[in-house]
């Protein structure tokens, strides 16, 4: 701990801002920092308090716009099949971009009602636990007849898969929709986070699509 100083405090902030961490996640690592650096300076560990004058991440969310009916149905039309099931899945759902990519019909557990039981991470475009949940738990949402139609749709005009890839495979997510293989492994279907042979384009494939 004696090795911590102000120097090494702002050297930390620098480093996530040359990673490309975005303002919201520097913002919750430098609180966390500097309460465990704060709970140590008040033990005595430090001569001098370590975050002192640092100036700290600035994190100013802006006001969230909802947008109108019409809006909506500019931004479901917008782009591809892909992205018509994301918009309808998040403004149907209210779920998190992450949870809409993970989308698996097997998860419609009653006609109006979808099981979210976990998500892709935008960093590493792996599936993961649920944010701000523990591994397992899961939240059933409300489900729109439209957005089980096009969830529904989606699936029958593009195929499905039954499993993620071996952990050797692609580093990227597919979206499982249901339990069926597809017949033409060589041939297979663009689904939400879309994998491609070449371990480099599946990586960028699924960051494109988060960032659109």
């Amino acid at each position: 701990m004696d090795t911590f100083d102000h120097k090494v405090v702002e050297d930390f902030i620098r480093t996530l801002e040359r990673n490309g961490i975005g303002l919201a996640a520097q913002a919750n690592a430098f609180d966390r920092l500097k309460a465990i650096l704060l709970d140590a300076d008040r033990l005595g560990l430090f001569d001098d308090n370590p975050v002192a004058g640092v100036k700290p991440p600035q994190y100013d969310p802006k006001r969230v716009v909802i947008p109108t009916p019409e809006q909506l149905r500019q931004i479901r039309t917008a782009g591809d099949d892909s992205f018509l099931l994301v918009a309808d899945l998040m403004s149907g759902c209210g779920m998190r971009n992450g949870e809409a990519f993970a989308v698996n019909v097997n998860n419609i557990v009653a006609d109006d009602v979808y099981r979210i039981t976990e998500q892709v991470n935008r960093t590493t475009c792996q599936y993961e636990r649920l944010k701000h949940r523990k591994a397992g738990e899961y939240r059933d949402v409300p489900l729109p007849a439209r957005v089980r139609q096009t969830t529904e749709w989606y699936a029958a005009e593009h195929g499905t898969v039954d499993h993620r890839r071996h952990f050797q495979d692609l580093p990227a997510p597919h979206a499982r929709l249901h339990q069926q293989s597809s017949p033409h492994p060589q041939h297979e279907p663009r689904l939400i986070a879309v994998i491609h042979r070449a371990r480099p384009t599946a990586v960028v494939e699924c960051k494109r699509i988060y960032s659109e």
